[in-house]
């Protein structure tokens, strides 16, 4: 196969070929060269390689790329799978090798090629995989100026690269930043579009990123032009970068031993262990950039070799002790299957609802929590179940610039409203009261009529049992309210009884800390947790718990606590939250039931005054 020189103004051989357009050429028709009888082309990765080496590999190159075996592995699985993920150390070259990715894919196939690198913001991409982009075009700006300069135009103040279709610029080919993290993930799932030949998603550091963004991906992994390459340290098992790493058969089927494994979400994941680095296996710089041994000490003296901080920085493996002076951790909500939803009633469960309205203690979202509580059958035993069914922000409803309501009577409206979808009692409805929350509880008394369940954060932990085998009472276990209503629900969790938790929820979870003080336990103040956490409040939790407290209050929800075996379980597909079948009228009906609007246990005459 030979290639034509290129030619002149007058249509006259100028030059020979240059070898850059010869390799771009042959990669983006490598299947067709491929099968052409006598061609003696390398593979694919080879042939890329020469690509940007020619490139970025110059001597007079400021920002070099320079191939390691790191480098090699993340291309040869980038070329084979629709779904990859390179979850490694620190200092493992993952965002250098996806900007090289992004800006080469481009200029192979400029005419048909979108690519979306992903951020928490546009701010912080400079520092991280949009910086990396922007030094890496500007080299190739400079290689190519010779033949005509590139076929795209850096907009740096907008985070885009804008392709051309027809000689005029045009959005629909090009590379473009989209901030994904929290606060904007709602206006980049509405930029995850597929509408180019090829679609190329690099989310770099994907654990900082929101399920919200990570879920918009989803709608679009049947087109077959699209690919997604998912780079980060593995923090935890339920967030984005966690979810998109799991093994196939779970995380249990893999050992700190494996460098890589088929993903559930149908990809590949690369890993790569700081303590494999080529660098400290060879105790000497072999390739610049990659963790040293100097590097690798550091971070073992820093954080201790068995912490959840240096598997996060060196291992990116889920640490097999979790977090230990975290509420929950993770190693807890997996092994008790906690996310796992489907629970086996053996009778009609009772549906229940809890909002943490966020105003109340300093939260962002008004999450609103649903579930079903009634007794199943799990692993052979009979008991009490709280399943969460779903989690809603309703702020994401209310109008801002409604002319007659404010945000509590939206909030309010829209809360009875979805309780009321789910044939939701007034008596199993909870609200967090702390603070603000108290006169929103005024709203929704009005609104819905008294008897639901209100909940102080604040305040002395209450009279109840811990559990039925700690016959403490919560004060006597307890520093303070909080602190009982986020624990407690660890009593529940190991006695197998809780189900649906979502990743997010989990992540909140493990995110807040507490410590002992004397014989009772003190949970982290939620002003210092957000200190901690850059400012993430852990709303979607407040709100499970608080469902836990609806279930106790009203319903004698115990841990560990159990119930006589029943015979037969209904059937799964059954929508619990769809009333029940109508019984017979008795006249026993007008002198009974528990209305909930005053009385020991009703929550409304307890809490309001």
């Amino acid at each position: 196969m030979t290639w034509l020189p290129m030619m002149d103004s007058r249509n006259r051989p100028a030059i020979p070929m240059p070898d850059v357009r010869i390799e771009m050429d042959i990669l983006r028709k490598y299947d067709f060269y491929s099968r052409v009888s006598g061609n003696q082309i390398l593979e694919w990765e080879e042939h890329f390689k020469n690509f940007v080496t020619l490139i970025w590999g110059r001597k007079e190159c400021l920002y070099k790329f320079t191939w390691n075996p790191y480098a090699e592995e993340m291309l040869r699985q980038a070329r084979r799978h629709k779904l990859y993920a390179a979850s490694g150390h620190a200092s493992s070259g993952k965002t250098q090798f996806g900007a090289i990715w992004a800006i080469a894919m481009f200029l192979i196939d400029p005419s048909h090629t979108k690519v979306l690198i992903t951020s928490t913001s546009l701010t912080e991409s400079r520092m991280r995989a949009w910086g990396v982009v922007e030094k890496y075009w500007g080299e190739a700006d400079a290689y190519f100026e010779v033949f005509g300069g590139l076929p795209g135009k850096l907009v740096s103040s907008s985070g885009k690269i804008t392709g051309y279709l027809k000689g005029k610029p045009d959005a629909l080919v090009g590379i473009a930043l989209i901030a994904g993290g929290k606060g904007n993930d709602g206006d980049a799932s509405t930029k995850i579009g597929f509408k180019a030949g090829r679609l190329i998603l690099i989310a770099d550091e994907l654990p900082l990123l929101t399920h919200k963004l990570y879920d918009a991906v989803t709608n679009l992994l049947a087109n077959d032009g699209f690919q997604m390459i998912g780079t980060g340290n593995l923090t935890s098992i339920f967030d984005p970068f966690g979810l998109f790493t799991e093994p196939k058969n779970g995380w249990d089927s893999v050992t700190e031993d494996m460098t890589g494994w088929e993903t559930k979400v149908g990809g590949y994941c690369s890993r790569f262990d700081g303590e494999k680095s080529p660098n400290v296996i060879a105790q000497q710089t072999l390739y610049p950039g990659l963790l040293t041994q100097e590097g690798l000490r550091e971070i073992r003296e820093k954080f201790g070799p068995r912490s959840p901080g240096y598997y996060r920085m060196v291992k990116s493996f889920p640490c097999p002790t979790g977090a230990v002076d975290t509420v929950y951790s993770e190693p807890e909500l997996t092994k008790n299957l906690a996310g796992q939803t489907g629970t086996p009633w053996l009778e009609r469960p009772i549906p229940i609802a809890f909002l943490d309205p966020s105003f109340s203690k300093g939260g962002d979202a008004a999450a609103a929590a649903f579930g079903l509580l009634g007794v199943a059958q799990i692993n052979g035993k009979t008991m009490k179940v709280l399943e969460k069914t779903e989690t809603i922000d309703l702020m994401q409803h209310v109008n801002a610039r409604h002319r007659t309501k404010d945000r509590n009577e939206q909030l309010a409206e829209l809360y009875i409203e979805e309780c009321m979808k789910r044939n939701i009692m007034v008596q199993d409805r909870g609200v967090d009261a702390t603070g603000g929350g108290d006169p929103f509880a005024t709203i929704l008394a009005m609104k819905m009529g008294q008897g639901f369940q209100m909940v102080s954060f604040a305040g002395s932990a209450s009279d109840m049992l811990v559990s039925s085998t700690d016959k403490r009472k919560g004060k006597d276990r307890f520093a303070n309210r909080v602190s009982e209503l986020w624990y407690i629900g660890k009593e529940f969790m190991a006695a197998g009884q809780i189900r649906g938790l979502d990743p997010a929820t989990m992540i909140e979870l493990c995110a807040r800390t507490y410590s002992e003080r004397g014989n009772k336990v003190v949970v982290e103040p939620k002003d210092e947790m957000k200190k901690r956490t850059s400012g993430r409040s852990p709303d979607r939790a407040d709100a499970w718990v608080g469902l836990i407290e609806v279930a106790r209050r009203r319903h004698h929800f115990v841990a560990a606590s159990r119930s006589a075996k029943v015979s037969s379980a209904s059937p799964k597909a059954t929508n619990w939250f769809d009333p029940p079948p109508v019984k017979k009228p008795s006249f026993r009906d007008d002198f009974g039931g528990d209305f909930g609007f005053s009385g020991k246990g009703s929550g409304w005459g307890e809490s309001w005054g």
